[in-house]
């Protein structure tokens, strides 16, 4: 391995690492309510997609969506595993699975939520920045029902 090659690796690596930083932003922010921390770390033409959740586009409609989520969800915790990340220049991509003990707001009963992100990344002055988050739902399901039992949305 030549020292471009050794050099070029370990940006590969940095930018993994930094994308796994920002996630994990992403997550302690909804679950802390701290929308205005997490909204810098979206591009400015970004897109949040969450199936029946909606589709929302720009840092404005985005930001709004998230600070409106306790409306939906009164607790939450976000768990992102299995992180498949692929990094080409100042683009990324990154695919986890979503697990999340939460409580419906409406219902107050406690449930287990599951599903896959998938996320496009860009580099922006020297930051990586979300330009696209996918959220797949598998399954919102009551916490005394499981998922075995019942497939719904809180």
């Amino acid at each position: 391995m030549t020292d471009t090659d050794l050099a070029a690796r370990v940006r590969e690596l940095h930018d993994i690492e930094a994308v796994k930083q920002l996630k994990a932003l992403y997550c302690f922010a909804i679950d802390d309510r701290d929308i205005e921390t997490l909204m810098p770390r979206f591009t400015a033409d970004a897109v949040w997609e969450g199936g029946p959740a909606g589709r929302y586009e720009g840092r404005a409609a985005i930001a709004e969506y998230l600070e409106n989520l306790p409306e939906v969800l009164s607790f939450a915790l976000h768990w992102v595993v299995n992180p498949l990340i692929t990094v080409a220049g100042d683009e990324a991509r990154a695919r986890w699975y979503l697990i999340e003990p939460c409580t419906g707001a409406r219902s107050g009963r406690a449930l287990w939520g599951a599903g896959h992100y998938d996320d496009r990344l860009v580099r922006e002055g020297g930051v990586w920045k979300f330009r696209e988050v996918v959220l797949k739902q598998i399954f919102w399901t009551p916490f005394d029902e499981g998922w075995a039992k019942k497939r719904g949305v809180a």
